[in-house]
């Protein structure tokens, strides 16, 4: 149930300025995750969104099918609005912008040997003096609970820097607190986040631990857990789930790791589905991801009352936010009714579970 998207589906694929002009051609049966043409069906579509969201006709953009109604779009010339990384809805007209900003450039699309697809971008941006760079790996997966391809994206490498003039003035000793040069220590120096061989392991679905880095996140999540009842305001700050998510947690959603026991897997999914729901998440597939696991939780343990609560909780925010810019993906109206549903039935299910 938490497999990564397999699915392959009809579509055509697409490389283009968003000028709204030449819609073209022929068509192929391409696989989700190909660039869209002018000859697929729906570009018209995304591309008139595009424009009417960006009210600029020289995008110099890419768009890319992501199954069913989405398609995600590379916006590097967005004029006023923010650089980045987008998704379509053609079936709402929505339109969202996707965790991380800058000038997007794809590196890649690569397919696992099980027919996933991973989308390779990285990231540059410049603000006040300072340059900002990150690399990114963006999965695309699906949500058999509500149905819906959802992304997820993980870091492989960031900088931070700052222009040689920004250097200059912060290197003058009076200028030592000026608050353009507090991140100073931050400055310069690649940060790698994965290494290729983690890569690997997400592409290639090989998503585990060895016994050493199993025992490595089982404390991580001890500390998560024992820092979340010593503040429980902590867990809306994004402490947490960088303490689990530095650990390789992301590593063992599809695969319990060695080293670990059924229970400790079942809780150690249990709770980070709750922590990044929690928090929020929102514009990264968090939420969507919280409700995948939950899905595989409830499937591994039935009668774990506290993730049917979890559940609840976690549809009730995909129905506060799935319509607007803080949801995971741009949602029709549809899908969030279904949500709502779901919630219902899950919370009912807990007040059940708990009275008995």
């Amino acid at each position: 149930m938490l497999s990564i998207f397999r699915i392959l589906i009809t579509s055509i694929s697409c490389i283009v300025a968003f000028s709204g002009i030449s819609y073209s051609a022929s068509s192929n049966e391409l696989a989700i995750g190909d660039k869209c043409t002018p000859s697929d069906k729906n570009f018209k579509q995304v591309d008139q969104i595009v424009l009417k969201n960006f009210n600029n006709e020289d995008q110099g953009g890419e768009y890319y099918f992501l199954g069913q109604d989405f398609y995600l779009v590379l916006a590097p010339n967005t004029g006023r609005v923010v650089q980045g990384v987008y998704v379509v809805n053609t079936k709402t007209g929505g339109i969202l912008q996707y965790g991380g900003f800058g000038y997007p450039n794809l590196n890649g699309i690569i397919k696992g040997k099980d027919g996933s697809v991973h989308f390779r971008i990285s990231f540059s941006s410049m603000h006040e003096g300072h340059y900002w760079e990150a690399e990114q790996i963006i999965h695309l997966r699906y949500n058999q609970v509500i149905h819906c391809p959802y992304l997820i994206q993980q870091n492989i490498s960031s900088m931070i820097g700052a222009s040689e003039e920004l250097e200059s003035f912060c290197a003058d000793p009076k200028n030592k607190k000026d608050p353009a040069c507090s991140d100073k220590k931050e400055w310069g120096g690649k940060k790698f986040h994965l290494t290729d061989a983690d890569i690997d392991h997400i592409i290639n679905n090989k998503n585990s631990l060895s016994p050493d880095k199993s025992k490595k996140l089982w404390n991580a999540y001890r500390k998560a857990v024992k820092l979340h009842k010593k503040n429980k305001k902590v867990s809306k700050s994004n402490e947490i789930n960088e303490i689990l998510e530095n650990a390789g947690i992301m590593n063992i959603i599809d695969s319990k790791p060695p080293g670990i026991s059924q229970q400790q897997y079942i809780g150690i999914l249990n709770d980070y589905a709750f922590f990044i729901y929690d928090y929020g998440f929102y514009g990264e597939g968090r939420n969507l991801l919280a409700i995948e696991i939950l899905d595989k939780v409830i499937t591994m343990s039935p009668n774990r009352k506290p993730a049917y609560l979890n559940m609840s909780q976690a549809l009730e925010r995909l129905v506060k936010y799935g319509a607007t810019q803080y949801g995971d993906m741009p949602l029709d109206q549809e899908t969030i009714e279904k949500a709502k549903e779901l919630a219902s039935t899950y919370l009912e299910k807990y007040k059940i579970m708990k009275s008995n």
